[in-house]
């Protein structure tokens, strides 16, 4: 046996027993005690190197002092691996396809749903994914997504959760390669050479399927700093401030969705 339950203007709901209560107020039987989190979802999205992992940073600190639980969940760890690739085809890492997207689809889903996710972990220097290599991920009051594609996943969810959709650009587009190739040579012990050849990819890959999500997003966050510049992470501005800061803010605070969850006896 199984039912439909609507909640309005809750952040999370607790099975006790034989009743479903919230807030003091018991809102009607039910016959299995779980517990349920209704999480919001954050998704950054923004071309290479535009910060979307610092921004994911600075939001979870911003919610946890307001109390808030965070979890990020990187798409960066969703590339196929070797295993799942076609060997007589070029590699090409700047379209949705590198991505195992039916696991994202699955994986959002379930953590919407409450449910504990094994996300898997990739390896950027060796190009593939790591063996065993799964991370657990819980659901939380607060669930930023990032990554280059992330944009193409929030349909993924129901139209009643909230979400929130960051879109992060630089001044000029080649500050993002020029990121890029500094963080690749220094972290992913590639070469300037394979930045410079995968340049025509990802720049294809960019405005086909990541600039286009600007006009639509809640927040446009500019992140003018080059890595030429030399600063330490200390000295660098937050990139969320003014009026992205009190949009994020309410965004956060706000209790104004329904919420639509499944569940068995």
């Amino acid at each position: 046996m199984e039912y439909w339950i609507w909640l309005e203007s809750l952040s999370r709901y607790r099975l006790i027993g034989s009743l479903v209560i919230c807030s003091s107020v018991i809102i009607m039987p039910f016959l299995t005690a779980r517990e349920y989190y209704v999480s919001k979802f954050i998704f950054v999205i923004g071309g290479t190197g535009t910060g979307k992992t610092t921004v994911s940073e600075e939001i979870k600190t911003i919610a946890e002092a307001q109390n808030f639980t965070v979890t990020i969940l990187s798409l960066d760890h969703y590339y196929l691996p070797q295993s799942m690739m076609d060997p007589d085809k070029p590699k090409n890492f700047d379209v949705p396809e590198a991505l195992e997207q039916t696991l994202i689809q699955q994986h959002l889903q379930d953590l919407e749903a409450g449910k504990t996710i094994f996300r898997p972990t990739y390896d950027m220097a060796s190009s593939d994914r790591v063996l065993n290599g799964e991370m657990k991920i819980i659901p939380a009051d607060i669930i930023i997504v990032e990554g280059i594609f992330a944009g193409e996943y929030l349909s993924s969810l129901r139209n009643q959760t909230e979400k929130l959709k960051i879109y992060l650009q630089s001044n000029q587009i080649n500050d993002n390669y020029t990121r890029k190739e500094d963080r690749d040579i220094v972290e992913r012990k590639r070469s300037s050479a394979h930045a410079h050849v995968a340049k025509k990819n990802q720049m294809t890959g960019f405005f086909r399927y990541v600039a286009t999500h600007m006009i639509s997003s809640n927040m446009v966050i500019d992140n003018p700093w080059l890595p030429q510049q030399n600063m330490t992470t200390t000295e660098k501005l937050p990139l969320i401030a003014g009026n992205n800061l009190i949009k994020l803010n309410e965004f956060l605070s706000s209790t104004e969705s329904h919420f639509l969850y499944k569940t068995y006896s």
